[in-house]
């Protein structure tokens, strides 16, 4: 914790929340290190959430592409309201 915040109660409400969050890590990372870089090169893990048939769009996904169009369209309001406010940029 920077600008002397280690006896503040932020310190202590943020080593609570990474001990929540990283309870069920697992799992292995595999590094290429270089000269000033640790690049993540593999992972793996029993507690991953990824699914391949949600990362993917080809005709064998599991999920409707439908309801993706819909998140983009929700996601995108912030720009799209900022660019009304900021026509000349």
């Amino acid at each position: 914790m920077y600008d002397g915040l280690w006896f503040h109660p932020l310190r202590a409400a943020l080593d609570a929340f990474f001990a929540e969050t990283q309870r069920v890590v697992t799992g292995e990372v595999a590094i290429r290190l270089q000269p000033g870089q640790a690049v993540p090169v593999g992972r793996k893990s029993p507690q991953s959430l990824y699914d391949e048939g949600l990362a993917t769009y080809t005709g064998s996904d599991s999920f409707r592409h439908e309801d993706a169009e819909g998140f983009v369209r929700i996601y995108g309001i912030p720009s799209v309201k900022w660019a009304e406010k900021h026509p000349w940029r």
